[in-house]
Parts: C-alpha cells; sequence; structure tokens
C-alpha cells in the first residue's frame, strides 16, 4: 500500500476519495535523484497548498518511506488539477558546486567527506546530507575538483571510477 504526503501532511491514501491522486509516477534510478510526476485534482484539500523549490513529496510503501523529493514544477490542466513534477532528495547535490580543488593521496571516505562538508556549507539545513558507510575500499588516489555540482563530481569521479553507488537512508 502507497501513501503520498506533501510537507507531512497526508495528500494521498489508497482508497480514500478525499485524499486522492488522479494519477502518480514514480521513477527512479540508480544514482540518479528519480521523479515522481502526480496529478492532483481540485478536490483534495491539500490542492494549491504548495510551493515549488519549498514543498516536500514523500511517498512511503507500507508505511516506510521509499522516496522523497522537492517539487521543482506545477502547472494546471483543462480540468484545473495541478500536475506536479518533483525531484529525489539527491538533487539536493545539485544546489552545490565544488570549489577547484586538489585532493592529493586520499582514500574514497576522505573525498566523499570533504565533498559533503562543501556542500554542507553552502546550503540550507534540509538539503544538508551526513556521509555514511563507504564500502568501495580504503586505496587513495589523486581527485581534482573544477566547479562542477557536488553530484556531478560525485557521480563521475567516485561512481564511474570506482564502480560505486550513491544510496540516501534515514
Amino acid at each position: 500500500m502507497y501513501e503520498v504526503y506533501l510537507d507531512g501532511k497526508q495528500l494521498y491514501y489508497p482508497g480514500d476519495k478525499v485524499n486522492a491522486l488522479v494519477s502518480a509516477v514514480l521513477d527512479t534510478k540508480l544514482n540518479e535523484s528519480g521523479t515522481f510526476d502526480i496529478t492532483i485534482p481540485t478536490t483534495n484539500p491539500l490542492y494549491g497548498q504548495f510551493q515549488p523549490r519549498v514543498s516536500e513529496l514523500t511517498v512511503k510503501k507500507d508505511g516506510k518511506e521509499i522516496w522523497n523529493g522537492e517539487i521543482r514544477s506545477n502547472k494546471s490542466n483543462f480540468k484545473k488539477e495541478n500536475v506536479i513534477q518533483a525531484v529525489g532528495e539527491l538533487a539536493y547535490l545539485t544546489a552545490s558546486s565544488q570549489p577547484q580543488k586538489a585532493y592529493i593521496n586520499v582514500s574514497p571516505l576522505q573525498l566523499v567527506t570533504a565533498l559533503i562538508n562543501e556542500h554542507n556549507s553552502q546550503v540550507e539545513p534540509r538539503k544538508q546530507f551526513a556521509v555514511g558507510m563507504i564500502t568501495v575500499g580504503n586505496f587513495y588516489y589523486d581527485w581534482v575538483t573544477n566547479y562542477e555540482s557536488t553530484l556531478d563530481y560525485m557521480r563521475a569521479s567516485v561512481c564511474e571510477k570506482l564502480n560505486a553507488y550513491l544510496r540516501i537512508r534515514k
């Protein structure tokens, strides 16, 4: 059973005629933020009660969060329903850039920690991350950043070079 929340308030509950959605499509991908596209009817109590780039959507399956993200765009269709697109919270890593810097002889854990610390210094608290487990090994490499977004750099350097995956846990 799937449920959808808008800023912590129930937006959709299966079988409920009030907290209903016209359509919902969740698209998740490896090392990507994923998207969640929904259409909210005018009869939903939370119709119009959101702000792009501020409001968050959460999808739960059997009570467990499986996706969380931020509303990025909103349009109305010919029935005046809200057609919303949201991106997953991994996209928060695009809100920061890594300054030009050389990291010489550092492990993946040291690099990711430095990247996340730089990201956290540039964004609001709700878009910050903490470093979790890094299991790609304790090898030492040289890395150079050059004003890429944090997400782009992590994908290109850590994920592609080390055959690693990004995963958010709470």
